[in-house]
């Protein structure tokens, strides 16, 4: 007949979860997944780079160091910014453990509110979240 209510849940047995990780597996895992946002934002990054080297007619015109600056800039920025994203997501699966949604909502928060507050940084945004969103899409319940 009636449903069994929860167990209640204390800080010693939360303690004790903590205690059942093994962090050198966890942090080789947490590694796997940053390697893999470092791969992935660079590739994208180096496109989003070469799109907007397209869209600059000074930068094609110019010396070839111009657009192959502007190339590896979004490269490594975009490397760190989804090495970072995954990283951040796999840490909080691991250790904070959310739906898919929350875990995709909270970390694309923590790593694109440094983007707003970094002028510079601002135009990345809108190609970050798309990054994100993608990537949200293809692997929802692979985390």
């Amino acid at each position: 007949g009636k449903p069994k209510p929860a167990p209640p849940v204390s800080a010693s047995s939360e303690v004790e979860t903590m205690k059942e990780r093994d962090f050198k597996s966890d942090f080789f895992d947490i590694g796997r997944r940053c390697a893999f946002g470092v791969v992935c934002g660079t590739i994208t990054g180096a496109t989003f780079g070469f799109v907007d080297v397209l869209r600059d007619p000074k930068s094609m015109t110019g010396k070839t160091s111009v657009a192959t600056k502007k190339i590896f800039r979004y490269s490594y920025l975009f490397a760190g910014f989804f090495g970072s994203y995954h990283g951040v997501r796999k840490s909080l699966k691991l250790y904070f453990p959310q739906s898919a949604e929350e875990n995709v909502l909270t970390s694309a928060l923590i790593c694109v509110t440094p983007l707003i507050f970094i002028s510079k940084l601002r135009p990345l945004i809108p190609y970050g979240v798309m990054l994100i969103g993608l990537d949200a899409i293809n692997g929802m319940n692979d985390i």
